[in-house]
């Protein structure tokens, strides 16, 4: 047989597209060529493979190879495809029966020596595979610990070229779709153990501050934390991911796709290890591409999907790029970001909970004006450069207090820890899903706008519409703004143990959301 098929997978996003890999033979001047829309890496794998295949004992036939990936329309970027050409070429040689590989997704990176080394993107790729009708694929030994995500198939690990012929010529028994799926993942490695979240218990003072991420925790509410350096922004925002509701069952999987598309074999995660919810921090100096996605001639994902069904924290946001910030108001809304490049685009899932931090200006010094070696001019340039249409998008505005070391030594009760605030959160959480659970959404800031003014059980009282109306000034004077307040106020209400929308929920969702804090006219 001089023609031989296998199946691969290419990455696209966070996604992955099965790919026909096709090897043909033929007579005349010796070479290979690679068709299909083939990156530099990809076309790079035609060297890998032939020397992996002769390190490992076989062939590589003097005769001119043309290995062809379909769809051709389809860009091919990374190195996905190596084991699934090298299938193919061991068909097309003879070597491989191709009933082996009939229907069968082949997944991994060859190393010189014929090793088989692990790859991004395995479990998108397993997931493709499943829709596709596939019931069984090959992929590399280390990258086990993905099979289990994907339950439905029966996945083969293999360590090396030899393995692989061994596995396909039946000189060596596959393993059992049971033994793969209940496959022990070792415990030594540090990314198997529980996450350790920082203790809100080393928080002192900020009451304010601290209710606003109790108020965020519940409804899933974005947050800007404002006030001088030293204040303790950063320590509250860190410590958000240790009182959130742990990840839902649905949406795990969802995550440890995009953690297979960004992690690499070092990082090991199974049913049960992707319970918390992510945390992203990129530095102010990072590009729209590293934060948005996107790259040189590939779409990867950016920190906004990496942080999805998490918190994306923006620490010294004003110093970020003008572009990047903007760049957030589309996903804030819809949920996913679309990439393009050329010949391909792709949606990214983005539906984070935003946490920014803020000084008052450009110095630190302060915002009681005393210790502030800025102009004017400054703080009010300084400001501005959180535009008007993302603050709008922002549900909670406070203040955090400079904090003084008077405050470090009080003697008073120590601050609530972590493990008393989520108890309270765990509780308030189960009340909003029960209450929104006909409306079918999960938290509080994703309540429709027509929910909160069609005169339903979620609508507020005449007078409660006259304080909002009242306190235009302070919370925007927007509908998006207002709905916010109101989304903010049933949350208190949660937490309050509320049925119902009362004026003290609103008016404590009012003094969340203080724009005059940012100079706001």
């Amino acid at each position: 047989m001089t023609l031989g098929r296998a199946l691969g997978a290419v990455v696209v996003g966070i996604e992955a597209v099965v790919v026909e890999v096709e090897v043909d033979l033929a007579d005349g001047v010796v070479g290979t060529a690679v068709v299909g829309l083939a990156d530099r890496g990809v076309a790079e794998a035609k060297d890998r493979v032939r020397a992996a295949l002769v390190n490992s004992g076989q062939r590589w036939p003097a005769k001119r190879v043309t290995i062809g990936l379909s769809p051709a329309w389809l860009p091919k970027v990374g190195v996905v495809p190596d084991l699934a050409i090298a299938a193919a070429m061991l068909v097309a040689d003879g070597v491989v029966p191709a009933a082996a590989v009939d229907e069968v997704l082949v997944l991994g990176e060859l190393g010189l020596d014929g090793s088989v080394r692990d790859v991004r993107g395995v479990l998108p790729a397993l997931i493709a595979a499943e829709r596709a009708g596939l019931k069984r694929a090959v992929i590399p030994t280390s990258a086990m610990h993905e099979a289990c995500w994907s339950p439905a198939m029966e996945v083969m690990g293999i360590t090396s070229v030899r393995h692989l012929i061994a596995v396909l010529t039946g000189a060596q028994d596959r393993p059992s779709h049971e033994s793969v799926s209940a496959a022990a993942v070792p415990s030594t490695q540090a990314s198997d153990a529980p996450m350790v979240h920082k203790d809100l218990a080393e928080v002192y003072g900020q009451q304010q501050a601290r209710r606003a991420l109790e108020v965020a925790a519940v409804g899933g509410h974005h947050l800007l934390l404002h006030g001088p350096p030293g204040g303790g922004k950063t320590m509250l925002a860190e410590r958000l991911p240790g009182i959130l509701p742990s990840l839902p069952a649905e949406h795990q999987r969802e995550v440890a796709a995009i953690a297979s598309v960004g992690e690499m074999a070092t990082h090991r995660f199974g049913p049960g290890a992707m319970t918390w919810r992510p945390f992203e921090a990129p530095h102010h100096s990072a590009s729209l591409a590293a934060v948005v996605g996107g790259g040189s001639g590939r779409i990867a994902p950016g920190a906004v999907t990496r942080a999805h069904r998490g918190v994306l924290f923006l620490d010294e946001a004003p110093e970020f790029s003008r572009n990047v910030l903007d760049a957030l108001r589309e996903p804030l809304e819809s949920g996913e970001v679309a990439v393009s490049r050329s010949g391909i685009t792709a949606r990214l899932p983005a539906a984070f909970q935003l946490v920014m931090a803020a000084n008052p200006c450009p110095c630190g010094g302060g915002d009681d004006g005393k210790s502030c070696r800025c102009t004017p001019t400054q703080r009010r340039r300084y400001a501005q450069r959180l535009s008007g249409p993302l603050l709008d998008r922002l549900d909670l505005i406070v203040r955090t207090d400079g904090g003084s070391y008077s405050t470090l030594w009080a003697s008073e009760d120590p601050p609530e820890s972590s493990a008393q605030v989520a108890a309270r959160v765990a509780e308030a959480v189960e009340r909003m899903q029960h209450r929104l659970a006909p409306l079918s959404i999960a938290t509080n800031a994703t309540i429709p706008g027509r929910a909160l003014r069609s005169g339903g059980a979620l609508a507020p009282t005449r007078s409660q519409v006259g304080h909002l109306w009242q306190q235009s000034r302070q919370i925007g004077d927007s509908a998006r703004a207002t709905d916010k307040t109101l989304r903010v106020a049933w949350t208190i209400a949660d937490l309050s143990g509320h049925a119902t929308l009362t004026d003290e929920c609103v008016a404590e969702a009012v003094s969340l959301r203080d724009l005059a804090l940012l100079g706001a006219p």
